[in-house]
């Protein structure tokens, strides 16, 4: 059994999705996660709109004031 970032369980990873997604620091600085998610677990980030499909998204994302 293999566990996952988001804490599923999966028997094999073709079932598992490297994924980049919005974070922050301790001191509340902006930061890029990079985790390996379920399915079911990846959709829901979607959903939340805090994936990043590109590197240059994401390098995007930290430079966006706020």
């Amino acid at each position: 059994m293999i566990v996952l970032t988001c804490g599923c369980e999966i028997d094999d990873f073709d079932h598992a999705h490297d994924v980049m997604y919005k974070s922050y620091g301790r001191e509340g600085n902006k930061a890029i996660a990079y985790a390996t998610f379920c399915g079911a677990c990846e959709d829901r980030l979607r959903q939340a709109g805090i994936l990043f499909d590109t590197d240059e998204a994401a390098f995007a994302w930290l430079k966006l004031e706020e």
